[in-house]
């Protein structure tokens, strides 16, 4: 079956990250052996020849957790800085302060003007000195998310500063960095061709991400609006969530929405997982119908939504401080995931289809949170690939459930098509005779109700006619052989009555022997008159019946005239009725016209 295989397809995915992230710890362990091995740290040259210089190798660290140390004092303490023992470019989560100390030789070929850059963008407090070869401060610069993007010195995704270095000099580069999130530190000295150069491949790349996220969140909305199905608002409020976290992770959210705020740039990192939680849970609870199918799982669901609201409320009013909201954020995501995973495998397990999407998406972003967790708690190295694998596995869990919204849409289609089989053939049964096939009483009114609020069904001047009949001497016919013969005695009359009319006319049965022919489009009585009269000769011959039974039986037909619309076609039908009953009483077999 398709979604068994799509189900063990992602499992096997599933496995194979669980060995790239082992893989990776592994590597990562080999480069902090080489690291130690190194020795000393030679000073980072800067030449003509390399517009892009990575300061990783050179970087020295020192722990300040008290914050004790001013400048002077780490200036002074840089016997103590050492080369880190961590994977590239991650110091992990740190508490207080952190030194790094990069010396810096400017070659004499060298342009004077480069960039200090960290890819990272999240870094909170980040204050850069340099200091010439006389110990003399020749740069100060403010970065940070805690800097409103507007008020930076270099306007870009990255955290930046444009230094001024003679060349042939040697420089004493010290950052102190202050985070509540983990400390990454990718950084580099750039030349100003080369800063652009990255800026525009990362800024044409955020650009791609953000156009899908922006389709998708469009498509939800527009959804939304015209079906006011819940499932595409809480789709929606998850894009936003994720497209809101890519935005402020990787710099683009400073630049061009809130360029006069520092509190979202450092704040919805933490926030929004609690947002995407809360959307998260709503969507698995109605895609998966759990209320129905996992009522203690859609249970819990919905209490890990009620906290991760509550947190998001106590993060934004700052009665929790960030590293408890990231804390609770991610044990939020892993909770919730772990009660909705089960619940995925059985329905799966179940044959359905929307939740083999669900399995395939769950997986790419168990995936993705696994890595960006190892990521934080320094395990990984910063790539490109580890710095947004957390983006890759969002945006690949929203299109899966693109796919799950999709499957959801034919199901709902399929199930509103089968309710209003359902409800035309329950309409069917209440207007129809079950023994002949024609329209009942209910039925027949429901017609001539329609003709009369549609008069275009008769031309101007032309009128309808209902003929009322009686079979004459029916009885007779199931007192002597039965009511299974009689039954098939009143079924070819239907047939006779269906043949002799027009396929726009209508023939029903009221019950017992009783029938009525409705006909469209007379104009005067004579045309009626020879309609009755052709009516009354669909019993001149008798009728063949089981076991060689040979019946005669005749009919007497009353009839009355109106034109549209019909004001009362209940009075129509009794009219008839009563023409019928004078004719059952001047002798029958005959055709009666009511009043006009």
């Amino acid at each position: 079956m398709p979604h068994v295989n799509l189900a063990s397809r992602s499992l096997d995915v599933l496995r194979l990250i669980g060995r790239a992230l082992a893989c990776a710890v592994v590597l990562s362990t080999w480069g902090l052996t080489a690291a130690a091995a190194a020795g000393a740290v030679e000073p980072l040259h800067l030449r003509a020849n390399e517009p892009v210089v990575d300061a990783w190798k050179a970087l020295r660290v020192l722990a300040d957790p008290e914050e004790r140390l001013d400048a002077t004092a780490a200036k002074a303490a840089l016997s103590r800085f050492e080369p880190p023992q961590t994977p590239y470019a991650n110091l992990g989560p740190r508490a207080g302060a952190t030194w790094l100390h990069l010396p810096v030789q400017i070659e004499a070929d060298a342009s004077p003007i480069w960039s200090l850059r960290f890819h990272y963008a999240l870094l909170h407090d980040v204050q850069v000195r340099v200091f010439d070869a006389f110990g003399q401060r020749v740069h100060l610069a403010q970065l940070g998310t805690l800097v409103p993007f507007a008020d930076r010195e270099q306007r870009t995704r990255g955290l930046s500063t444009l230094l001024q270095l003679p060349p042939g000099q040697r420089f004493d580069v010290l950052v102190r960095v202050k985070t509540p999130t983990a400390t990454l530190v990718p950084i580099a000295l750039l030349q100003q061709s080369a800063l652009g150069e990255e800026e525009s491949r990362e800024q044409a790349f955020q650009g791609l991400m953000s156009g899908l996220w922006l389709f998708m969140i469009l498509y939800s909305l527009v959804n939304w609006v015209q079906r006011r199905e819940s499932l595409f608002l809480a789709y929606s409020g998850a894009l936003i969530s994720s497209w809101l976290f890519s935005q402020a992770v990787y710099g683009t959210g400073p630049q061009y929405l809130w360029p006069h705020s520092s509190w979202w740039a450092g704040n919805l990192p933490a926030l929004v997982p609690m947002l995407m939680v809360m959307a998260n849970v709503h969507f698995f609870v109605g895609a998966l119908d759990m209320p129905s199918h996992a009522p203690r799982a859609a249970r819990a669901m919905r209490v890990i939504g009620a906290l991760a609201a509550l947190g998001a409320v106590l993060f934004m009013l700052q009665v929790v401080p960030y590293r408890v909201a990231s804390g609770s954020s991610m044990v939020l995501v892993i909770g919730h995931l772990a009660v909705v995973f089960p619940v995925i495998l059985k329905r799966v397990r179940g044959g359905d289809r929307a939740a083999a999407y669900l399995l395939m998406g769950s997986t790419i972003y168990i995936a993705g949170v696994s890595l960006m967790i190892a990521l934080l708690l320094g395990f990984l190295p910063v790539t490109f690939f580890t710095l947004h694998a957390a983006q890759f596995s969002f945006a690949a869990e929203m299109v899966c459930w693109l796919m799950v919204l999709g499957t959801r849409l034919e199901q709902l289609r399929q199930a509103a098509a089968a309710a209003q089989h359902e409800h035309e053939h329950l309409h069917h049964l209440a207007h129809t005779d079950a023994l002949t096939g024609l329209r009942n009483r209910r039925g027949l009114l429901e017609w001539l109700q329609g003709a009369s609020a549609d008069g275009r069904r008769s031309a101007p001047g032309q009128r309808l006619a209902v003929f009322m009949l009686d079979l004459d001497g029916f009885k007779l016919v199931n007192d002597r052989w039965g009511h299974d013969t009689g039954d098939e005695l009143l079924r070819q009359a239907a047939q006779r009555l269906t043949r002799a009319v027009r396929p726009t006319d209508v023939v029903a049965r009221l019950g017992g022997d009783e029938f009525v022919v409705a006909v469209f489009g007379l104009g005067d009585d004579e045309r009626a008159d020879a309609i009755g009269q052709k009516l009354l000769a669909q019993f001149q011959q008798p009728f063949s019946l089981a076991d060689d039974r040979t019946a005669a039986v005749g009919a007497t037909i009353g009839f009355a005239m109106a034109g549209l619309p019909l004001d009362d076609p209940a009075d129509l039908l009794q009219r008839a009725d009563a023409a019928m009953y004078r004719g059952k009483q001047s002798g029958r077999n005959t055709l009666v016209a009511a009043p006009a």
